[in-house]
């Protein structure tokens, strides 16, 4: 017997701001049709002409949000929700050329991390310390397990998993 579990999270919206120096306000609904909690439930919005100053809220909490580019030059906003069985929540975008995007805390950490000096005898790097790196070249005595990379290459993670790629040479 298979038992297959289908979930849609709807929302239906697309839509422009027409900016102004007035406060507009947009309501979306989001509603979890399943009998079954949905945590974490990814919703995008897609919101033409939308600059970074608004918010979304759920009554009087914020809602934290990213802000990606689409593939026909819009933007979409992204972000989870918590919704209970058959629950609806009604959700306010408020635009304003006076916000500024709030600061949301962080839920995912990523780096790529490695000893700085080169300072390599016995065939390995040498030091007690890393320093988090956004590119890098490789060096050509580099081996697998040389301890140059904290991890042996690039970790990212979240509250929930963690993930290392190693770069095995």
């Amino acid at each position: 017997m298979k038992l297959i579990i289908t979930y849609v999270l709807v929302v239906l919206v697309s839509c422009s701001f027409i900016c102004s120096s007035k406060q507009t306000t947009l309501q979306v609904s989001v509603k979890n049709p399943n009998n079954f909690f949905i945590e974490d439930g990814y919703i995008e919005l897609n919101l033409n002409n939308l600059e970074n100053h608004f918010i979304i809220k759920d009554g009087n909490d914020f809602v934290p949000f990213q802000i990606e580019q689409n593939e026909s030059g819009g933007s979409k906003v992204c972000f989870v929700l918590y919704l209970k069985p058959n629950e609806e929540k009604t959700l306010t975008v408020i635009y304003d050329e006076e916000l500024k995007l709030p600061k949301f805390a962080a839920r995912t950490y990523a780096e790529l991390a490695m000893k700085p000096g080169d300072v390599y005898y016995d065939g390995r790097f040498r030091g007690n310390t890393f320093v988090n790196v956004t590119k890098i070249k490789v060096p050509s005595i580099h081996t697998d397990h040389d301890a140059l990379f904290k991890y042996e290459g690039p970790g990212w993670e979240s509250e929930k998993v963690g993930y290392r790629f190693y770069l095995d040479w």
